[in-house]
């Protein structure tokens, strides 16, 4: 059964956005929907959300209508695509919007199959198909992907691996970032931490998935000692909490490493960070480096593909290491920890760049010409990426 929000009145001129996401809990690509929703201007846009499953953790503005697509067992799984393509004509969207590649192949299975038109279609990536993609995924998108009328990658290495992955969305694929919204990351960094920790300390923000390698971070910390014990902070939940947990007590590091899991509020944990950590093999656009940054945090990363080297200037606003490097990251960590000054200089220095670059008043009104021209079918003035 589709649990349906109280429809509201769509006033004339408005255009109707219809966004779908599975989920909108924990990931990246969910909050910045969350994000994209509660700033797009309500005067422009009459705005609806379907959920595919019903975890929820991040805010949806009230002027969004939501609709839930139950999907908790077989059955649920199957009757997904005729409960999404009912509402979809119910609703007769002007634009489509799916949210990674769980949404986009759902909207194309109806767009495709069931023969379901309605709108124009834009497909969000939030992460390279070409590595995180399991095989099936990525043959399904040949397929299921070919009907939308634009695409959008939030990095520009991303919008490359996706056309060389995908060459149906060569010359209809744009690059529009993430927008963060610094006036509600203020707010919530000066609230009181959930859980009081010692300093200084290094933050990771992660889900604990294979892609994140938390156990990289893991063997890095220690590396490190005797000079430093410095503590891990990991925030995120995942399949592999456990065997990271068991790493880190191999290693004799069990007591410096804490896992305190998912967070409704970060900010307040890692704005009180001596730098983040970022480890991963692969990204979009890392939305918790992005944060990180724009709270004043240095970031010591891997320089990994995609999006990463668009958020930290390599010896500006932190440190870039190549991908698997834990000499090149204890080594930088090392330097951070040793040079409290230049810490500090580097953070003030990401803020500056996040506000320039990502902040909301920045990011949102190029979602809006856009979301505006494709509803007009008028996207050349975006390019080819």
């Amino acid at each position: 059964m589709v649990a349906l929000a109280k429809d509201r009145s769509v006033q004339q001129g408005k255009i109707k956005l219809l966004a779908v996401s599975r989920n909108l809990s924990e990931g990246g690509a969910q909050r910045f929907l969350s994000t994209l929703l509660t700033h797009l201007d309500d005067e422009l846009f009459s705005k609806s959300l379907i959920v595919i499953g019903d975890k929820i953790t991040y805010p949806i503005p009230s002027s969004t209508t939501v609709m839930i697509i139950p999907f908790a067992g077989i059955r649920d799984a199957l009757c997904a695509p005729w409960r999404l393509a009912k509402i979809i004509a119910r609703q007769t969207p002007d634009i489509i919007l799916s949210n990674a590649t769980p949404a986009n192949l759902m909207v194309g299975l109806v767009r495709s199959v069931l023969r379901m038109r309605q709108g124009r279609w834009v497909v969000r990536f939030a992460n390279d198909p070409a590595l995180h993609e399991y095989w099936v995924r990525r043959w399904a998108s040949r397929f299921l992907l070919r009907g939308a009328h634009r695409f959008v990658a939030n990095s520009s290495g991303l919008a490359a691996s996706v056309q060389r992955c995908l060459p149906f969305t060569r010359g209809h694929t744009d690059v529009l970032h993430n927008p963060v919204d610094l006036e509600k990351l203020a707010i919530r960094s000066a609230e009181s931490p959930a859980r009081a920790l010692t300093e200084p300390y290094v933050a990771m923000v992660a889900r604990l998935v294979p892609q994140k390698r938390v156990d990289l971070a893991i063997d890095v910390i220690a590396m490190l000692r005797p000079e430093f014990t410095v503590q891990l902070v990991v925030l995120g939940a995942g399949p592999l909490a456990e065997p990271l947990r068991q790493h880190a007590e191999a290693l004799q590091v069990g007591a410096q490493v804490q896992f305190l899991g998912w967070q409704e509020n970060p900010f307040a944990i890692v704005q009180r960070a001596a730098l983040l950590l970022s480890v991963s093999d692969h990204e979009g656009l890392p939305n918790a480096l992005i944060e990180a940054q724009a709270l004043g945090v240095a970031a010591v990363a891997t320089d990994c593909p995609h999006g990463v080297s668009d958020v930290v200037s390599d010896g500006v606003t932190g440190f870039l290491v190549p991908t698997g490097d834990r000499l090149g990251l204890a080594e930088k960590i090392r330097y951070l920890l040793r040079n409290p000054t230049e810490r500090k200089k580097m953070g003030a220095n990401a803020k500056a760049k996040i506000q320039n670059e990502f902040a909301v008043h920045k990011v949102v009104p190029v979602w809006q010409n856009f979301l505006t021209a494709v509803h007009k079918g008028n996207t050349d003035a975006y390019g080819r990426r």
